[in-house]
């Protein structure tokens, strides 16, 4: 039993380094001087996902804002990791894009918030509601970047399709929340 403890920690702790690379991997794209990889770029969509297409523009403003070259240059590296992502990886970078969208920070706020909203409707409107606001966000963010927005009839209704999941998973914790404090009430 205590050698299926050891490797149960040793590949939680080698799958905790994967997703801290993966995490803050994007980061090192304006200081790359070798090829971007498709885990750098997919790190950068979904670091873009769950900070509403403005997580360029912060690593740029705290990490390269030294000289405008510089941050002129780590604006444009990160412009052509966005177009290359979806030019040559168009599946992954939807992917990641819509993982960081159920991770971004304004849903789990709004999530977080509707454990006391007053019934199911509110709880899904500030899920729901969250979810479309930080769509408009994201596409300020990636117009920021890109310079041109990237709107299609796709991305509405992977919007929607998102903010209809955030809003069940927003009544699901309130009605969770709710069942333990009627519990702890009683």
């Amino acid at each position: 039993m205590a050698a299926n403890k050891n490797g149960d920690t040793f590949w939680g702790a080698v799958g905790g380094l994967i997703l801290l690379a993966f995490l803050f991997s994007w980061l090192g794209i304006p200081t790359s001087d070798t090829k971007l990889t498709g885990f750098e770029i997919s790190s950068l969509t979904f670091a873009n996902g769950v900070f509403d297409g403005w997580a360029d523009d912060l690593a740029v403003k705290l990490f390269h804002s030294d000289t405008s070259y510089e941050s002129s240059t780590a604006k444009e590296a990160f412009k052509h990791a966005i177009l290359k992502g979806e030019r040559e990886l168009p599946v992954a970078t939807a992917v990641f894009n819509v993982l960081g969208a159920f991770f971004s920070i304004g849903g789990l706020i709004a999530v977080w918030l509707a454990r006391n909203a007053d019934g199911a409707k509110q709880a899904f409107s500030l899920g729901f509601w969250a979810e479309i606001i930080e769509s408009v966000v994201f596409h300020a963010g990636y117009h920021a970047t890109v310079g041109h927005t990237a709107l299609s009839g796709m991305e509405v209704v992977i919007t929607l399709i998102v903010a209809l999941i955030m809003g069940t998973v927003a009544v699901q914790i309130n009605k969770r929340h709710q069942s333990t404090a009627a519990r702890a009430a009683a």
